[in-house]
């Protein structure tokens, strides 16, 4: 089974690529505070005061389908706006050459399970394609809990240490190399923490349904 990625999370990413003449070229104008949302898929950048009011906070309305992932992606644009230049994580042990490693072993997971996906990143910049792999594999680790080779041993305290891994490495304190590359990504490229959550509840729900409605 595919990895399911959080959609509102590679929203986060900067940037974005247009076409020209002379083929394919980073839009230099979508530099701003705001370029999330200027994004070919991305919403009406003049709705963000009032989506934000109308979808962001999850205590006066139950979100449904796609309003959960337009909540996050809105939280993601909010986290953009207030550090347009990154945010500064604390990470102790992680040297320059031990995340140069973690991204090229997530190029190379990337590129082995999601090989089209991986072709993709290939027009992005070098510090985009390496935020889009962390992310990635963060997400096929994920999925692998319920659908890999070691799915039947999986139980919801597992789901529950999995999710306080995530919490630490938004905190800074990654597990292992992988982690630390989704640290320092999101350090660089400021995303919310909660559509990453939505998917790990995905994952609880697999533990016990096996049928959902269409």
């Amino acid at each position: 089974m595919r990895a399911r990625l959080p959609a509102a999370a590679l929203e986060g990413t900067r940037g974005r690529l247009q076409t020209s003449g002379s083929g394919l070229r980073q839009c230099s104008s979508c530099r701003r505070s705001l370029r999330v949302a200027a994004t070919l898929v991305g919403p009406d950048p003049t709705r963000l005061a009032a989506a934000a009011t109308d979808v962001l906070d999850r205590s006066s309305k139950c979100l449904r389908g796609r309003e959960v992932e337009e909540a996050a992606m809105w939280r993601c644009i909010e986290l953009q706006q207030a550090h347009p230049q990154g945010m500064q994580i604390p990470m102790q042990r992680w040297s320059k050459d031990l995340l140069e490693q973690a991204y090229s072993r997530c190029a190379e997971v990337t590129s082995e399970y999601a090989k089209t996906f991986y072709l993709g990143t290939q027009l992005m910049t070098p510090q985009q394609a390496k935020a889009i792999w962390a992310i990635y594999v963060w997400c096929r680790r994920t999925d692998e809990l319920v659908d890999g080779p070691n799915a039947s041993r999986i139980t919801p305290k597992a789901l529950d240490r999995w999710e306080e891994r995530l919490e630490a490495l938004f905190d800074g304190r990654p597990y292992d190399e992988l982690d630390a590359a989704l640290t320092d990504t999101i350090s660089q490229f400021p995303v919310e923490i909660q559509p990453f959550r939505d998917m790990i509840d995905g994952m609880r729900m697999d533990l016990v349904k096996s049928r959902y409605e269409t």
